[in-house]
């Protein structure tokens, strides 16, 4: 789980290949929380946590009873799966993401990872919902341009830039 923030922290789900993950410590393996609650890391500094509460109120010193005008319990803001949790300093909702997905309210997707050396035969990599595909040049197609049609024969060869299969 992660607490709303950017687009950025997308990438981190969906890395190049070409380059190793980040790699956050587990905050929570040395927190101490109240019984009952659970620890959840956040993502705008790796050094803090936060303690959740079965209400889903973020744990002052102990975890309370529901507060009165709890708007995660009348109002959730959180979209997609996302878990809202009070802040006990401000008393307003915020939401725990689930994995792919961003935002103040959860609402948006993180869109994969898009790199041309994905697609084969100089075709192009773009975002379409939800996806990467590749944009393919002429007499290419397929998912990553690994087709190559042929207008000697009109049949559909599978051309990858280092096994030609027709040639």
């Amino acid at each position: 789980m992660q607490l709303a923030s950017s687009a950025a922290e997308c990438d981190i789900i969906n890395p190049p290949t070409t380059q190793p993950p980040v790699v956050i410590p587990n905050q929570c393996s040395t927190a101490v929380c109240p019984a009952g609650s659970t620890c959840v890391p956040t993502n705008q500094n790796p050094a803090l946590y936060v303690c959740v509460c079965p209400n889903n109120i973020i744990a002052n010193p102990n975890c309370p009873g529901v507060l009165p005008n709890n708007q995660c319990l009348f109002n959730n803001p959180c979209r997609n799966g996302g878990t809202c949790v009070i802040n006990p300093l401000t008393q307003q909702p915020v939401c725990i993401c689930p994995p792919n997905t961003y935002g103040q309210n959860c609402a948006n997707p993180c869109r994969p990872y898009c790199d041309n050396s994905w697609c084969y035969n100089g075709g192009r990599c773009a975002n379409a919902y939800g996806q990467a595909y590749c944009m393919c040049p002429y007499n290419y197609r397929g998912r990553r341009c690994e087709l190559r049609y042929s207008a000697y024969n009109y049949v559909y060869l599978y051309h990858y830039p280092h096994y030609h299969i027709g040639k």
